[in-house]
């Protein structure tokens, strides 16, 4: 065989080596690559407070304070809440007044609220069914930007949405809400130092 085919042959046996050994590596790393854990519940936001036979709202957050949707929380009345797309649940209240227990099945996770009988608390269906007198009675002087904080009052209402409360003019995430209590999420862009706080509830607005 002439040696001018012989090496053309040898020549390309080498490329193809070479070609196998470059992309090995590459085939390599993309098996080894690791698997993003899917989120696991960690805390169950209640309201601060809830009204007996009421509704009210919880929330679900993950290790980050990342809503969970598709979470099963048991509640110490015997009811069953499921969150929502958002990572919360609505729920009602035991119609006596002791204390609210919620936990999630299987996980060492629990969460527990007095419950109160209120003569001016009535079960909302509705934000429309809202009364028109909200009133803030405890709120913090001082907050964290990253930290939920919680506020008392009466007015407000039972689904979380219903509450708006904003923080110098910028909207708030409220996590868990009860006809007397929000528990809130400070917005990602509130500036530090002296800001106002307002609440309002299906038009019904507190002031600043």
């Amino acid at each position: 065989m002439p040696l001018a085919r012989i090496c053309g042959k040898q020549y390309r046996t080498r490329v193809i080596v070479i070609v196998l050994a470059a992309v090995f590596p590459v085939v390599a790393g993309a098996q080894e690559a690791p698997k993003v854990q899917p989120a696991v519940p960690r805390t169950i936001v209640l309201p601060q407070k809830t009204v007996a036979g009421v509704p009210a709202t919880l929330a679900v957050l993950d290790a980050a304070g990342r809503v969970l949707p598709n979470v099963v929380v048991e509640l110490s009345s015997g009811q069953k809440a499921t969150t929502d797309a958002t990572g919360r649940a609505l729920f009602v209240a035991p119609s006596e007044a002791g204390v609210l227990i919620a936990q999630i099945p299987g996980q060492d996770i629990t969460a527990s609220a007095p419950v109160v009988k209120s003569p001016d608390a009535e079960p909302q269906t509705s934000a429309e069914s809202l009364s028109p007198a909200v009133h803030l009675l405890a709120y913090p002087h001082f907050l964290s930007l990253h930290d939920r904080f919680t506020m008392e009052g009466t007015g407000f209402h039972s689904e979380a949405d219903a509450n708006r409360v904003f923080l110098a003019d910028q909207a708030c995430l409220v996590l868990a809400s009860s006809p007397v209590s929000l528990v809130v999420l400070p917005g990602l862009h509130i500036p530090i130092g002296a800001i106002k706080l307002r609440v309002n509830v299906a038009g019904h607005d507190t002031g600043s």
